[in-house]
């Protein structure tokens, strides 16, 4: 074997990884990992102990969440053990996570720009897009899909 060779089957391999080919669960913890890279620099350097929380109930489900303003909707309720359908985006993209809350839901949570599943009719009419959306309110919410 010339050194050439030996070079190359020394070399590092990446392989490419598409976190929408992840189960459920390894994906939650990909893009949990991504996005918190840049977080773990400053983790207890801000000193805000006092976020405000809010309590969500799925009334389908009988559970409630605690959700602080800073956390989306989504991953707390998982980790509540609410049940969402399969193969979620994680994104904003899919619309599979969305939820249901009887009134307008400006009122109750603020969507990130990255919501682009539900039409602003569609979230004035009560659709909240859970893993875009941070709760600003109490309130009680179904586990459904527009259309269902």
């Amino acid at each position: 074997m010339d050194t050439q060779e030996r070079n190359r089957s020394s070399e590092p391999t990446v392989e490419l990884i598409n976190p929408i080919d992840l189960p459920n669960p390894k994906r939650r913890e990909f893009l949990a990992a991504m996005g918190g890279m840049g977080m773990v620099l400053v983790a207890g350097c801000l000193g805000d102990d006092d976020e405000d929380t809010y309590l969500i109930t799925f009334t389908d489900q009988d559970i409630e969440v605690e959700v602080a303003t800073d956390e989306f909707i989504l991953f707390q309720a998982l980790d509540e053990g609410v049940e969402f359908p399969d193969n979620l985006c994680e994104i904003g993209r899919c619309g599979r996570c969305t939820i249901k809350y009887d009134g307008d839901a400006n009122d109750v949570v603020d969507h990130t720009e990255d919501q682009q599943a539900l039409e602003a009719d569609q979230v004035t009419d009560g659709w909240i897009l859970t893993c875009v959306a941070n709760a600003k309110a109490n309130f009680d919410a179904v586990v459904t899909r527009p259309g269902d």
